[in-house]
């Protein structure tokens, strides 16, 4: 599960996954990260165990299965997996044509660009998603 501060933030300006976590999406099991009201305003990656009241902040941090399930489900018919494999394919394609400066590091970096994209039409530029002018 990738924690790291890149992908924090990547899915802090996320802003139509983190609105879908908090109307359906949260479940026990599930990794956030939170900045804590405390003496020493922690702040720290959780699995959601139990209610916790003093969350001031908190990103969802979704796993890779998760963002699978983000994916439209327009990869139907006889070839399934072969119609997920072109999907990608033309993903990456189109990454290599922008020329967009992102490493995604992670599998889950990976899979948040590629839902992004495909449901948002966004992209990384390093700062926030932006709307792909681009559309392939």
């Amino acid at each position: 599960m990738d924690t790291s501060e890149t992908y924090i933030k990547r899915c802090e300006k996320a802003t139509e996954i983190q609105l879908q976590w908090s109307l359906m999406y949260r479940k026990l099991g599930d990794y956030w990260w939170a900045e804590v009201e405390s003496p020493t305003n922690a702040r720290s990656i959780n699995a959601i165990l139990t209610e916790y009241p003093y969350i001031t902040k908190n990103v969802w941090l979704p796993r890779q299965d998760q963002l699978q399930e983000m994916v439209p489900t327009k990869i139907a018919g006889t070839k399934p997996n072969l119609k997920m494999i072109s999907e990608f394919t033309h993903f990456f394609d189109y990454w290599d044509t922008v020329g967009i400066p992102v490493i995604l590091t992670t599998w889950e970096q990976l899979w948040l660009a590629f839902v992004m994209k495909e449901k948002y039409n966004k992209a990384w530029n390093g700062e926030d998603w932006i709307v792909d002018v681009l559309k392939r």
